[in-house]
């Protein structure tokens, strides 16, 4: 699973871009507020450096928290909150959250709660809205243990995403193209069924997601 946002973004970089909306945004919901931000610092890294074609957006959403990784140059600092940027071909923009994440601005600290589907649900409206495109591919990045994933440390170690919460917060409004899965073990069809085609709640057309390990 490490390396299949990877690969999808060389395939975008291939294509060619000729209509002022963009044919695909790519929205990264990262929870690095535990034990993953180490390993999410050095997969910012590489979206910077594999960010080569303009013809698609790429929006982070990143919380972070004291005591694991110390990286002060991927993005501006060492920080502890919650951010939102844009990233390009080795350069990122920080942004504001505007009407959906007010409380995300580039003049303050905030932080978010990672592991409440209403911070997700305001991150994908957020992005359609801003970064408006024909696809949409939303990938969920951090720990998962097959039950939920995304914990937010700050919260508690059992607050984290669960598959029926996201069916419940998020609407047909928030259904994506492709849902990427970078967690651990959240591959089981009882999970996935959540995500189904649906007329009147949240779903995605593919899931791209390790059974196992997303390290393997």
């Amino acid at each position: 699973m490490k390396h299949i946002f990877f690969i999808i973004m060389s395939c975008f970089a291939s294509t060619s871009f000729a209509q002022a909306v963009k044919s695909w945004t790519i929205m990264h919901y990262s929870a690095g507020s535990n034990s993953s931000e180490e390993d999410l610092m050095s997969d910012i890294v590489e979206m910077k450096q594999g960010k080569i074609s303009t013809g698609y957006n790429l929006v982070l959403m990143i919380d972070r928290i004291k005591g694991f990784s110390e990286d002060s140059l991927t993005l501006d600092g060492n920080f502890t909150d919650t951010r939102l940027y844009q990233i390009e071909n080795n350069a990122y923009y920080r942004l504001n959250g505007k009407e959906f994440l007010p409380g995300i601005d580039v003049g303050q600290s905030y932080e978010a709660n990672m592991a409440d589907a209403s911070t997700l649900k305001c991150f994908i409206q957020y992005c359609k809205k801003y970064f408006p495109a024909k696809h949409y591919l939303l990938i969920l990045r951090s720990h998962g243990n097959g039950i939920g994933m995304c914990p937010d440390a700050e919260n508690g170690i059992r607050d984290r995403l669960y598959p029926a919460e996201i069916t419940n917060a998020l609407t047909k409004n928030e259904s994506v193209d492709i849902l990427g899965l970078d967690v651990c073990s959240m591959a089981g069809l009882e999970n996935l069924y959540q995500w189904r085609p649906e007329k009147n709640s949240f779903s995605a057309d593919y899931v791209i997601a390790s059974a196992p390990l997303s390290g393997a």
